[in-house]
């Protein structure tokens, strides 16, 4: 797998999401031995919560298309968790990519690597000027804290991806409503779940 062919899977794919992504690229060393820095972000009118369905959903036909080409999608959600997601990868074959996304850039980080955004060559969706454009609501700290403790596509043990999901949205449903809730399906239909919750809450009343 070379950094063309990946280039070329992930265009393929992203035509049906054009209207929710404003701006996808790869961008840093572009060394795929190491890992794949990834940027996504959510498209200005689009729900936070609405985009990471749509993110995991993307991801889970970039994972299909990578299974034929005999390589396995590893992606770390934030650089806290990226010595055990390694540890967790028995499988030489894998293709381990780093998200990054609105977390990543509101408020703008220490350090700041929006240079490196704008000035990359590998942009596979969109327009870098749509970063400023995504809107900011109330619940941005939960909507980060989901995004950063996800751990989809991480190799996870089942169980264990199950725990920690499940631990991650009920301390959002705690914060929020007092209690925690009976928790029902998969982890990624929990995970939905809280993104469609947040959602219900913070469109109410959206930071302008």
């Amino acid at each position: 797998m070379d950094i063309q062919k990946l280039e070329q899977i992930f265009k393929k794919n992203l035509e049906p999401y054009k209207k929710d992504f404003g701006f996808v690229c790869f961008f840093g060393s572009l060394n795929l031995k190491h890992d794949l820095d990834l940027f996504v972000s959510p498209n200005k009118n689009i729900k936070k919560g609405y985009f990471l369905k749509k993110l995991i959903s993307f991801l889970e036909i970039i994972k299909s298309d990578l299974s034929k080409e005999k390589t396995r999608l590893l992606v770390i959600w934030h650089s806290t968790y990226e010595e055990e997601v390694e540890y967790l990868n028995t499988e030489k074959n894998s293709l381990i990519i780093h998200i990054s996304s609105f977390p990543d850039i509101q408020p703008v980080p220490t350090p700041n690597y929006l240079p490196f955004l704008k000035k990359t060559e590998k942009v596979l969706s969109g327009d870098y000027n749509s970063i400023s454009k995504i809107k900011r609501t109330k619940l941005d700290y939960y909507y980060n804290y989901l995004f950063i403790s996800n751990c989809l596509f991480s190799n996870y043990p089942g169980k264990l991806e199950e725990k920690k999901v499940s631990a991650k949205v009920n301390y959002i449903y705690k914060h929020l409503t007092g209690k925690k809730r009976e928790l029902n399906g998969s982890s990624k239909q929990q995970f939905f779940d809280c993104c469609d919750f947040l959602d219900s809450l913070a469109y109410q009343n959206p930071v302008k």
